[in-house]
């Protein structure tokens, strides 16, 4: 064997010919994780589903989406990620999306988000709460409001003032006759109005301004005159007392995710009392204690 046959051979040894060695291929981008865990984040049903992105001055990225069962566990909670996706993120946000969505752009339901605790690295974390600019941009803490049992659409009658339920006063000028300050809601968002009897929520409408009547207006149940044109319902026919009954403002997806109120409720009464006739009751804002919050941990 010759001196050049010796020299092959070492080099050989030491990988450095060879075009199969494990230190010389080139892997794809390093991988990364992005870890998630909520606290009174809502089941969705069977045809929507959380959807968690990355956000930077580009544009949002999507991590994968997820589900949350009835005991509020998630389906998924870690997302493989490229490093240098995880280090050019500045926010995560979590939208609503449909299930089995196809279109690769975040729905207009953008409901919890926050900025990553250190910008530019490989670790820190997002709080995640709807209050983020993009998300519902507001904590609604400031929001009040009051309801009155009257019955609009029997306006001959005042005995029967218990079987309705108005956020505004009947007749009254737009400027004092509404009885709520709510906030402007973004896209994807809707106010919903419930009456809850025993363990059943009944809806008495959606709507965005309290100066428009609900999509129901005065409701199926209601009688037979004009109802306002501010969110309420009447129960007439076939007539239900709600003197006993709980009361209630969520803010809610839209579309909607399912029947039920969602989690976000907003005001509330636990209690309907009877006052008397034109007695105007105070809602109890509750946002600080039934919206959720989470945590994005790259």
């Amino acid at each position: 064997m010759n001196r050049w046959s010796f020299l092959f051979l070492g080099l050989l040894s030491l990988g450095l010919l060879s075009g199969c060695s494990d230190t010389d291929r080139i892997a794809g981008p390093i991988p990364g994780a992005v870890t998630l865990s909520f606290q009174g984040l809502q089941d969705l049903g069977s045809d929507y589903v959380y959807e968690g992105w990355l956000a930077d001055e580009t544009g949002l990225q999507s991590v994968g989406t997820f589900t949350v069962d009835s005991e509020g566990a998630l389906s998924d909670s870690e997302f493989e990620v490229a490093e240098d996706d995880l280090w050019a993120a500045e926010r995560f946000v979590v939208t609503i999306e449909p299930a089995g969505d196809k279109d690769p752009a975040p729905s207009a339901t953008r409901f919890l988000a926050g900025d990553f605790s250190v910008a530019g690295a490989i670790s820190g974390d997002a709080r995640l709460s709807p209050e983020h600019p993009d998300a519902l941009a507001d904590d609604f803490s400031g929001v009040f409001g009051s309801y009155l049992l009257e019955t609009p659409t029997t306006a001959g009658l005042l005995d029967d003032y218990a079987s309705g339920i108005w956020f505004g006063i009947p007749g009254a000028p737009p400027e004092w006759g509404r009885l709520l300050s709510l906030r402007y809601l973004p896209d994807g968002w809707q106010y919903e109005g419930w009456v809850v009897v025993g363990d059943s929520a009944i809806s008495i409408g959606r709507f965005r301004f309290v100066s428009e009547s609900d999509s129901d207006g005065p409701g199926s149940a209601a009688g037979p005159d004009a109802g306002p044109d501010y969110p309420g319902q009447d129960f007439i026919d076939p007539p239900m007392d709600l003197v006993g009954c709980d009361v209630m403002i969520t803010i809610e997806p839209e579309p909607d995710n399912g029947p039920e109120p969602f989690t976000m409720v907003l005001l509330a009464d636990s209690n309907i009392v009877d006052e008397g006739y034109f007695y105007i009751a105070p809602l109890e804002n509750r946002a600080a204690s039934t919206f959720p919050a989470g945590i994005a941990q790259r």
